[in-house]
């Protein structure tokens, strides 16, 4: 493909222009766009808080209070097709939960529990001792 002029493809109008397009200003809008907000609330910030909140070992109540709405609605926001991506999260956090959760029980299991003295075992009942009666 040859180029035969630098005006190729633009139209006869446009070519015969007088005054330059107006600034790219003009179509952005004057104050800049809030972050959109879904009807059922899950906005990317709620859904970001929420995973933190599960990622840090959180229960679902808690993760939703956080972000002000209610356990229903994680679980159906999860159910959509446009939650399929939150899902995908959620299951992830879930997964990093499990280390911080199995290390917050580690860690407060004390060392004596983890070796019990035979004596504080119940005796079994092929150990036991019998008295005969009269």
């Amino acid at each position: 493909m040859t180029v035969t002029s630098p005006m190729e493809g633009i139209t006869a109008s446009a070519r015969r222009a007088t005054t330059p397009p107006p600034p790219l200003e003009t179509f952005l809008p004057e104050e800049p766009l809030l972050a959109s907000r879904r009807q059922d609330g899950w906005t990317a910030a709620a859904q970001r808080t929420f995973l933190e909140a599960i990622a840090e070992g959180h229960g679902v109540e808690v993760a939703c209070a956080r972000v002000g709405l209610s356990t229903a609605s994680a679980y159906a926001y999860r159910r959509t097709a446009k939650g399929a991506a939150f899902a995908l999260g959620w299951r992830a956090a879930t997964l990093v939960a499990r280390d911080a959760i199995a290390e917050t029980l580690l860690s407060a299991r004390s060392p004596d529990r983890s070796t019990r003295s035979s004596a504080a075992r119940p005796s079994s009942p092929a150990t036991a001792t019998t008295t005969a009666s009269p």
